[in-house]
């Protein structure tokens, strides 16, 4: 009953991203929403003790948002998590080895609904975004 949380960096290309502007005092900021993702991983027996039996690998991906704001593209941006988080789970046959492609998988089969979910949570940040750029621009000004 090994448990490990692993933190996957995939690739930028396999991970759904969401990007939008906001203004501010007449300034344009650049926000992207980025995926990030945690896994765990749990083998089960899926007999009786006493019976032949079979490994089920149940991999449970929690997705989580990340927010970059940024002036300009080279801009060092403003990063922080945000509160929405996608839960999805994938069971397959055999030992809990090459999570990282099963977790590619699961993104893949799963890649519209994970798109709409960052779409959604960048329209809930919006007002967020905003306050987060009015305050740092008034440590700025102070």
């Amino acid at each position: 009953m090994a448990l490990s949380l692993i933190a996957y960096a995939l690739a930028a290309a396999s991970m759904p991203a969401h990007s939008t502007q906001v203004r501010h005092l007449g300034a344009n900021y650049d926000v992207e929403y980025r995926t990030v993702v945690e896994t765990s991983e749990r083998m089960h027996r899926v007999a009786p003790p006493s019976r032949p039996h079979n490994m089920r690998c149940r991999i449970t991906a929690t997705f989580s948002v990340e927010r970059h704001i940024a002036k300009s593209e080279s801009a060092m941006p403003m990063k922080s998590m945000i509160e929405p988080q996608k839960v999805l789970e994938k069971t397959s046959y055999g030992r809990c080895a090459n999570t990282e492609k099963r977790v590619e998988e699961l993104v893949a089969a799963n890649e519209g609904e994970l798109a709409s979910f960052l779409a959604r949570a960048a329209e809930a940040d919006r007002p967020a975004a905003l306050a987060a750029i009015e305050a740092a621009h008034a440590l700025a000004a102070n």
